[in-house]
């Protein structure tokens, strides 16, 4: 068997457990907030909104012109399509976050154990490298909760991963632009990361040959194909998302959250509410020492769980904070 083929089979097999992991240590607690299934789905009827508020826990879905719309762009929307084909075809009948989040998670883990080749030979070195920005960060705690924000995340992660990958390992400008279309899709302020993508196509692989005056009309010249290859899909999901958005609220630049959110609940999410707990239970400089232990909070049981490298920084700040409280005690 050559390298090569030993080289995939390992990055599968890698991605296959890491997704099966991913999937039995979490638990879509969030599955019901699918604000993007369901406008998926109506999609697939020819309406850009529901007819009606289909409950309470949507909160976000934004009523207009006698519709409810989603503040999701378009990228995310067309991201979960495949679900709602499946659940009109009848073969599920509930959204899968779950499987979903585990599928999102090893396809992350087989681009990033790619993307460790490029510098990295030793092959437990690799492993580590594609396993930590899943089982090393927040995103193993966040993609599993399964909500339509946590699932748009990870797609934008997949996103970049996959054009990364498609860029720098194997050479498809095509399948890179489609990866990078799934990126600001579903996050649309990563379109600011769109002149990285387009110096690493303006430069010659190896990015060792400078970039002077008196070659850039050549070096266009001949890279224009594979900027245009790269570029074809992001244009077309650009153009599309500035008619969903003008077609919903009559301005490309509108996407419900902002101009319509006096039609929305302010509460807006769970997600959002764990981010202002989680900074005022571990700000140290803000926070004094009895507030920064003390504080009652949910995201505390979370923490912990979320990863070997919170698990350990967890405690490291917590035995500060205890000390840091035991001592205004005791100066007293």
């Amino acid at each position: 068997m050559s390298d090569k083929w030993r080289e995939l089979l390992l990055a599968v097999g890698l991605s296959a457990l890491a997704g099966l992991v991913f999937f039995f240590t979490t638990k879509a607690t969030m599955h019901d907030f699918d604000y993007t299934a369901r406008i998926a789905s109506a999609l697939l009827h020819r309406h850009l909104g529901l007819d009606r508020q289909p409950g309470s826990w949507l909160n976000e879905l934004v009523p207009f012109e006698g519709k409810y719309y989603s503040v999701f762009p378009l990228g995310a929307v067309l991201s979960v399509l495949p679900v709602a084909l499946l659940q009109q075809a009848g073969w599920i009948h509930s959204f899968p976050a779950q499987v979903l989040t585990a599928l999102i998670a090893g396809l992350c883990v087989f681009f990033f154990f790619g993307l460790s080749s490029v510098q990295t030979k030793s092959v437990g070195r690799r492993i580590v490298l594609a396993l930590f920005p899943i089982f090393g960060t927040w995103t193993w705690c966040n993609l599993g909760f399964g909500g339509s924000w946590q699932i748009a995340l990870g797609f934008a992660l997949l996103g970049q991963a996959g054009a990364l990958y498609f860029t720098l390992v194997r050479s498809s400008p095509f399948v890179a632009g489609a990866f990078f279309a799934l990126t600001f899709g579903n996050r649309t302020e990563l379109i600011l990361i769109l002149p990285i993508f387009l110096y690493l196509w303006f430069t010659i692989p190896d990015g060792t040959e400078p970039i002077r005056l008196s070659n850039i009309v050549q070096r266009l010249r001949k890279k224009a194909p594979d900027l245009i290859s790269f570029l074809v899909l992001p244009i077309t999901l650009g153009i599309l998302t500035a008619e969903y958005n003008f077609a919903r609220f009559h301005s490309i630049f509108d996407f419900g959250a902002f101009s319509r959110s006096h039609g929305i609940n302010t509460d807006y999410s769970l997600s959002t509410r764990s981010l202002e707990t989680f900074t005022t239970c571990f700000s140290r400089e803000s926070a004094t020492p009895s507030q920064s232990f003390l504080t009652s909070c949910h995201m505390d049981l979370v923490v912990p769980s979320s990863s070997p490298v919170h698990f350990f920084s967890f405690f490291s700040v917590r035995a500060e904070s205890i000390r840091r409280w035991l001592g205004s005690r005791l100066a007293y």
